[in-house]
């Protein structure tokens, strides 16, 4: 007989990239996986992220070219 609870082994902490949306199903910015984007464009102005939230709606977020979070990968 066992007195105390077995314990599940802890879980390592999660290394994937997030982002954040505004997402117009929860009325708030909400924080979403990579697994979220549906698709990625790249045009002569910037990037189109298309993105589906865990709430089921979806979006097309812009992402400019000279924005600070698109680094050139040689």
């Amino acid at each position: 007989m066992t007195i105390l609870p077995l314990l599940k082994p802890v879980r390592q902490g999660d290394n994937r990239y997030m982002f954040a949306i505004y997402c117009s199903g929860h009325q708030s910015r909400v924080l979403l996986f990579s697994e979220h984007i549906d698709e990625l464009v790249n045009g002569p102005d910037g990037v189109l992220l298309r993105w589906r939230c865990t709430c089921g709606t979806t979006g097309t977020t812009h992402i400019p070219r000279d924005h600070a979070d698109l680094q050139e990968v040689a």
